[in-house]
């Protein structure tokens, strides 16, 4: 039984094939370039998306819109988060296996490529969703930014609501959330 399940996990040709074909895509400079920019866009008109819909919540009443205090924490956010993605992009270049994000723009059961790109922006969009959604948390409490630090201090252990956010923020910017049902 041993030796048919070690067997069954070995890599066939066309296993091989697959890999070698991928590997050529990736690391293809053009590719490298579209995944950078892409993403670099993307975090970059998050700040003027939230500028825009802190405009138009000054007339809204609600506790989900989005406040000008708000839009400067996640001008802070995207600039902390940069800090920890260059951290992140090179643990991920020195050691793969420190991705600690199992969601990839990859779906390949052998697939040992780096993720270093989407780290560094998985890290600006992750920041900026956690600074904007403490602050929020704290204004909602009418508590002010020392609140708001405490809250980003360990989100994942006490604001599950918020770390899950800050999450999925991350992954949507990195086109790397799951397609869902329509995808």
């Amino acid at each position: 039984i041993a030796k048919f399940a070690k067997d069954s996990s070995k890599p066939k040709f066309k296993d091989k094939l697959q890999e070698l074909w991928i590997n050529s895509l990736l690391s293809s400079p053009s590719t490298h370039i579209v995944n950078v920019f892409s993403n670099a866009i993307v975090a970059a008109t998050r700040m003027p998306e939230y500028a825009v819909a802190s405009l138009l919540g000054a007339g809204r009443k609600g506790s989900d819109k989005v406040s000008f205090t708000e839009t400067g924490g996640r001008i802070y956010g995207s600039m902390y988060g940069f800090l920890d993605g260059m951290r992140a992009f090179k643990d991920a270049l020195i050691d793969p296996k420190s991705v600690d994000d199992p969601l990839t723009k990859l779906e390949l059961q052998r697939q040992n490529s780096i993720s270093a790109e989407d780290q560094l922006f998985k890290s600006v969009g992750y920041r900026q969703e956690l600074w904007g959604q403490a602050i929020r948390k704290s204004k909602s409490e009418g508590k002010g930014i020392k609140r708001a630090f405490e809250i980003m201090d360990n989100p994942a252990k006490n604001f599950p609501d918020i770390e899950l956010k800050a999450r999925d923020t991350a992954r949507y910017q990195t086109f790397t959330n799951p397609l869902g049902s329509t995808g």
